[in-house]
């Protein structure tokens, strides 16, 4: 067996490209939010949930976009995470926009 081929550098833009593309065709909610709770990435099928644009959506936490009661679990699965701990995602249903 021949010997694997040499590794290339690294291809950031490639790279962060080919990711992002991935993320947006995938028909699931796919979000980033930093330590703050504010939305740092978001894919369309994440925005056309919310009724937004994704670029819409940078900057605001869940309290901004959600009603207090499942912005309040969201936040505290947040903070369960980032203290290391389990968290366990529940699926919800709900309607396609696009199917209506």
């Amino acid at each position: 067996m021949p010997p694997p081929p040499a590794k290339s550098a690294s291809h950031p833009d490639v790279t962060q490209q080919l990711l992002e593309e991935i993320l947006e065709i995938l028909p699931v909610n796919i979000f980033v939010r930093d330590t703050a709770g504010r939305f740092i990435y978001v894919n369309s099928q994440t925005a056309r949930f919310i009724g937004l644009t994704p670029e819409e959506m940078i900057g605001y936490t869940v309290f901004d976009l959600y009603p207090p009661p499942i912005a309040q679990r969201f936040h505290e699965g947040d903070l369960a995470a980032l203290a290391g701990e389990e968290v366990h995602l529940e699926d919800w249903i709900v309607p396609d926009p696009d199917e209506t």
